[in-house]
């Protein structure tokens, strides 16, 4: 049986939704970590407010830019005004707030940064919020772990961007 779902989900959600669907019966917690993402099970149940609730964030180059998603709604977040491979060569504007209700403009073709900024100063402060959050868990786990790498192990790790 199939069942189309429209929610906007993140790949965060795979990993709780796979550990939820397999869960012993017995077994109380999968894990001593809080997972990013949600169970999708919810929506098959139901009780899919807190997935539909959320906000998402998506970021391309170490936080370089970085979106939210809420309510239909997606800012863009570009404080360098940064080209990413995807535009170069393609007549494109680069703003530091791209705007968009994704509900009416699926494609992102009207920027409306303009006459909202109550709404992009929200989004704003859900962005520095989330990055807080997310450098403060960052820093725990390294200083909770011993890290014995060799040399060539630290320099592939650099170069495919897992470590600074």
């Amino acid at each position: 049986q199939q069942i189309l779902l429209e929610e906007r989900v993140t790949l965060l959600d795979l990993f709780p939704t796979i550990s939820e669907y397999f869960k012993h019966s017995g077994q109380k917690k999968s894990s001593d970590y809080t997972l990013s993402g949600l169970s999708l099970l919810e929506l098959l149940k139901g009780k899919g407010d807190r997935i539909r609730n959320r906000t998402l964030f998506a970021s391309i180059d170490k936080n370089k830019i970085i979106a939210a998603f809420k309510s239909g709604w997606k800012l863009i977040y570009n404080p360098k005004e940064l080209k990413t491979m995807t535009q170069v060569g393609t007549d494109y504007t680069y703003d530091k707030f791209e705007l968009y209700h994704c509900d009416k403009d699926p494609m992102e073709k009207s920027n409306l940064q303009s006459g909202n900024g109550k709404r992009i100063q929200v989004y704003i402060n859900m962005i520095r919020s989330y990055l807080k959050n997310k450098n403060s868990i960052k820093k725990g786990f390294q200083k909770r772990r011993k890290y014995i790498n060799d040399p060539e192990t630290l320099k592939r790790l650099r170069t495919l961007g897992y470590i600074d």
